[in-house]
């Protein structure tokens, strides 16, 4: 089959083209976004300023490390993350958000979503990171306050009607009910 030389060039321009603004697309998003490629042992191929900024890595051209320098102990086990990766290695996508361990020692809370890239070589890690440390840290706090409440305080939790929702055991020790007796009544009991 014969192809005239016009629509071969047509076509051959029109792919240039499209390559040309798939290039231009991704390397905006590399220059803005936190952003990362792993090769399948985890070894960062390719970390975006705004990741190593958030991380406090050095910017010195190819990054060294692997995925798994960034875990902070103790969030996620061992067979967790293997799970995890394995997954990412059979083509699965993973979006949550993630404990990472910052060169400082800090524990920076990104949100992560991850992708699987196969390429003529096998496969690529693609993720897209986007800070939450502060937001992390306000739940975190707001949760260490509200355990502190209902450790020291007797604590009762009513419907905008009255009706009583739940109560800490300190609440149900001072009054002398259970929580069985008292939920769901009315707070003028």
């Amino acid at each position: 089959m014969f192809v005239s030389s016009s629509r071969y060039n047509k076509e051959v321009s029109s792919l240039t083209d499209e390559n040309t603004s798939l290039t231009t697309t991704l390397s905006t998003l590399k220059e803005n976004l936190a952003y990362a490629v792993y090769s399948e042992r985890g070894d960062c191929l390719y970390a975006s300023s705004p990741l190593l900024n958030i991380l406090a890595r050095p910017n010195t051209g190819t990054p060294s490390f692997n995925h798994k320098d960034l875990r902070v102990p103790g969030i996620q086990s061992d067979n967790d993350y293997r799970l995890f990766w394995q997954s990412l290695l059979n083509g699965g996508s993973y979006t949550n958000t993630v404990a990472m361990k910052a060169e400082t020692g800090e524990t920076k809370w990104l949100k992560a979503s991850y992708v699987s890239v196969r390429n003529g070589e096998g496969v690529e890690i693609n993720a897209i990171y986007h800070d939450v440390t502060e937001q992390e840290n306000a739940v975190f706090s707001g949760r260490a306050i509200t355990d502190a409440l209902n450790k020291s305080m007797a604590v009762i939790e009513f419907e905008p009607d009255g009706t009583i929702v739940t109560a800490n055991e300190n609440f149900t020790a001072t009054v002398k009910y259970s929580l069985d007796e008292i939920k769901g009544k009315h707070h003028r009991m």
